[in-house]
């Protein structure tokens, strides 16, 4: 006989809801699930004839992922060194490119700025002195 389980315990280790395992009630008393006071009784042989449950039991064997593989580490300091250049590659032309903007802009600046008076601007005019 199959081990019984609760319908919490049967909706826990289906991955269902409860809800879902109470829909399923006439099919599963069909296989042999009963109920009472107690609460749900259900097999877990009706479980997988309803198609709630996976009818195939786990495996003994654990099943190990896919595996790239494996680099050297000398070939993979290697990539890393590549492309820390590119890297640094990179910086150093944007690094030029900010300082040809940066003399480009000094030099616009220098062409808006007035010419230097010998003499200022308040003295030359005198404009206190007005009537």
């Amino acid at each position: 006989m199959s081990p019984s389980l609760g319908l919490a315990e049967a909706a826990k280790h289906c991955g269902l809801s409860t809800a879902t395992i109470r829909r399923k009630k006439s099919a599963l008393v069909e296989y042999g699930a009963t109920t009472d006071a107690t609460g749900w009784k259900i097999p877990y042989s009706a479980l997988i004839a309803v198609g709630l449950a996976p009818s195939v039991t786990p495996s003994a064997e654990p099943v190990t992922p896919a595996v790239e593989p494996s680099v050297s580490p000398t070939a993979d300091l290697e990539r890393q060194l590549a492309q820390a250049l590119a890297r640094a590659e990179k910086a150093e032309a944007v690094l030029f490119e900010r300082e040809r903007i940066i003399e480009v802009q000094a030099q616009a600046l220098r062409m808006l700025e007035p010419a230097p008076s010998k003499t200022p601007l308040l003295a030359s005019k005198r404009w206190w002195n007005r009537k």
